[in-house]
């Protein structure tokens, strides 16, 4: 939402930072209609099969610290297949907020997620498998989510796989490789630490050989998002 719409929300009623967060992206028409209703204490309504906008009226809800109402408009989104309400769900479930809370039902709601391609929950599924809650842990479903994650660009997983595997024998070309791979989608993903890391990799040829001319390239998109090291190494 921009400036001047934001002040007319303002102007026309008192209401709460989260809620006008929550209603930009409703669109500035129901944040008005909103806004003037007598006392704000009606909320825009959505349309039965608007998914995007339940999901958007169980955020505003949740902001509020209304977790029933974030939990009903949430499930109104997550059964029409709207991804981002599933994980959200399952993030209401394994937070004790609601009353139907529990473990299995964040798995449940974390798989259809998943299934839909959101990739925090295909991470949040990995934490559950490996920690065994809501399932029985299992090391390899949960090295499997966590490789989907990645593979899907989650700079969350892709570090968390990068760790596992810094800690094994890099004198192994398969760990090397895998490194090297992993290193690159997320430095294509735009995370600047890996961006500045992969750039070690070409100035050091720890895959390939040598290439001065991307690690350039790597260090100068570390340097460009901020990383500190990626502008020490241009």
């Amino acid at each position: 939402i921009n400036p001047y719409n934001k002040r007319m929300i303002r102007s026309l009623s008192l209401i709460t930072n989260n809620q006008i967060l929550a209603l930009s992206k409703l669109g500035l028409v129901a944040a008005i209609a909103f806004a003037l209703a007598p006392g704000v204490q009606a909320a825009p309504t959505c349309d039965l099969l608007d998914a995007k906008c339940h999901h958007n009226m169980g955020g505003l809800a949740e902001a509020e610290g209304d977790y029933t109402q974030a939990e009903e408009a949430y499930r109104k989104a997550a059964e029409l297949g709207f991804a981002e309400s599933q994980n959200a769900l399952g993030i209401l479930y394994i937070s004790n907020k609601v009353k139907a809370a529990s473990p299995e039902r964040a798995v449940f709601w974390y798989k259809l997620a998943a299934q839909g391609g959101n990739k925090a929950a295909m991470r949040n599924l990995a934490a559950m498998y490996r920690d065994g809650v809501g399932v029985t842990a299992d090391s390899a479903k949960a090295d499997e989510y966590l490789q989907m994650a990645a593979k899907a660009g989650d700079t969350i997983s892709l570090t968390a796989l990068i760790d596992e595997y810094a800690q094994l024998d890099q004198s192994d070309r398969q760990v090397r490789q895998t490194l090297f791979d992993l290193t690159q989608a997320g430095a294509e993903a735009g995370d600047a630490k890996l961006q500045n890391q992969l750039g070690l990799y070409y100035l050091r040829g720890f895959w390939a050989d040598i290439n001065t001319g991307e690690a350039h390239k790597w260090f100068k998109a570390a340097h460009d998002n901020g990383n500190t090291d990626g502008t020490l190494n241009l």
